[in-house]
């Protein structure tokens, strides 16, 4: 089962120390300031420990879950008309930033474009790996990576859900529905080729999880 579509944040965004969010998503792609406070964020590139300074950037319907620390923290949300940018980044000068977002969103992000410093996930655990692993290729064999690592069925669903709020499975349907999206909003491919190319059992199963992400039809995005 997918994750659910929530609303599109705006703005700045205050979070209570502790919260936890469920794993969701949103229909539009939008960058992820942090201004203060510390949180991990559990998406389809690794889990990010954010930081003040720190930057999160989200494709349109892609998933993630988040958890706070003891403390409050407070997050600028800048919407992005489309992007192709994936993980993270720190900026370096996040007061201009902020400035120009009471103003300007749009100048507020070519701001934050020409001021970051790129950043990696860093290497983790085996949920960590397996999430990579998926990234790569969405048509995995779980249970065949499940032998290849060491871990029963199991513990492959219990640690993932832990880790990132999903078990394999819906993880795996997550990333192939929005990779498929990606195609039919940004490429002239058909759609047999592009299920094909996905890992989908044929158009119509496409169809229906592509759907089921994003609420529209791949005919329908076309």
């Amino acid at each position: 089962m997918h994750a659910h579509l929530a609303d599109i944040p705006q703005g700045l965004q205050r979070v209570g120390a502790g919260a936890t969010h469920a794993r969701h998503r949103h229909g539009s792609a939008y960058a992820a300031v942090v201004l203060s406070g510390c949180y991990e964020e559990a998406g389809p590139r690794g889990r990010f420990r954010m930081r003040s300074g720190d930057v999160l950037f989200h494709a349109a319907f892609e998933s993630h879950c988040d958890r706070f620390e003891r403390r409050d923290a407070q997050i600028l949300n800048l919407p992005l008309p489309a992007t192709t940018l994936c993980g993270g980044g720190r900026c370096r000068d996040i007061d201009r930033v902020v400035r120009l977002a009471e103003t300007d969103a749009r100048a507020a992000v070519e701001a934050l474009m020409s001021d970051l410093e790129p950043i990696a996930a860093p290497s983790g655990d085996w949920p960590d790996l397996l999430v990579a692993a998926l990234g790569r290729d969405p048509s995995l064999a779980l249970a065949d990576w499940a032998a290849r690592h060491h871990l029963s069925g199991e513990t492959l669903s219990r640690g993932l859900r832990r880790a990132y709020g999903t078990p394999p499975a819906a993880l795996r349907r997550e990333i192939r529905a929005q990779r498929a999206w990606h195609l039919l909003t940004t490429t002239a491919r058909g759609l047999a080729e592009i299920a094909l190319a996905c890992g989908f059992a044929d158009q119509a199963h496409m169809t229906r999880e592509v759907a089921l992400l994003t609420g529209r039809t791949p005919g329908q995005w076309r």
